[in-house]
């Protein structure tokens, strides 16, 4: 695990620290950090939070983890699913195929029987197979008991598999707007409903898989970060700022 300023140190070395603290704490649900194995990975370092469970067989490296959709090798968090979130993720794309990095889709919705589409950050194929993938963030509104997702996604070409990546997705329940955020390659696409519309609550967060069969491929994540609220711009650069310090041997 690389822990700022180019020291690079393994998690092990550093498990017995009280905690890890990010610039931005408000709000902050979830901050996990992956590497060595499950019980490091699993570990939430947002102050007073519940740890999450590996399901599966992950693999892992000395900062990272690889993690495969379609329920085989993940992270179920205790992180509830609100109206206004940021999600936050230091991922590499390993296919040229849809990724689930932080999702709760198809999960069991609150507010109506069934399904919702929830909330889900991923990557997907941007045209065909051309080697890149390009980032997507999706937040579901009921529409009179049917779930239905509004996504805000970069756009095509996107960026180059096998390469290292921070994005991030927001909603915000006053404009119900949706916003990604490659900030690596310093894109930023959104999409906002032609009215407020009430969101679509569903079950916990997981991470690397959605609830369903979709979004299946492999991701290598480092870390994935969950607020309860919708970062402001100037608060997202300054904790892609600490992040780019933070993993100073990636090129984010």
């Amino acid at each position: 695990m690389r822990l700022g300023l180019g020291l690079s140190l393994s998690m092990s070395a550093i498990v017995a620290a009280p905690s890890i603290v990010p610039p931005v704490t408000d709000g902050l649900e979830g901050f996990f950090l992956f590497g060595v194995d499950a019980a490091e990975s699993a570990k939430n370092w947002a102050p007073g939070k519940a740890d999450a469970s590996v399901v599966g067989s992950p693999t892992y490296g000395d900062d990272y983890a690889v993690l495969t959709g379609n329920g085989v090798a993940y992270l179920q968090t205790q992180v509830d699913h609100t109206e206004d979130m940021t999600f936050i993720a230091v991922a590499r794309p390993l296919s040229d195929a849809a990724a689930s990095l932080i999702s709760n889709y198809q999960s069991p919705a609150t507010l109506h029987a069934g399904n919702t589409n929830g909330s889900v950050l991923s990557f997907s194929t941007g045209v065909g197979a051309d080697g890149k993938v390009v980032a997507n963030f999706g937040s579901a509104y009921n529409n009179a008991g049917t779930s239905t997702q509004v996504t805000a996604a970069q756009a095509n070409p996107g960026g180059d598999i096998n390469a290292d990546y921070a994005i991030s997705g927001r909603v915000e329940n006053a404009t119900r707007g949706r916003t990604v955020n490659n900030l690596t390659m310093g894109t930023v696409n959104s999409n906002t409903p032609g009215s407020v519309t009430v969101a679509d609550i569903g079950g916990k967060l997981r991470i690397g898989t959605s609830y369903n069969s979709q979004l299946g491929a492999q991701v290598r994540i480092y870390a994935s970060i969950l607020f309860s609220r919708r970062l402001s711009d100037e608060e997202l650069t300054t904790h892609y700022d600490w992040l780019k310090a933070y993993f100073s041997g990636l090129s984010l």
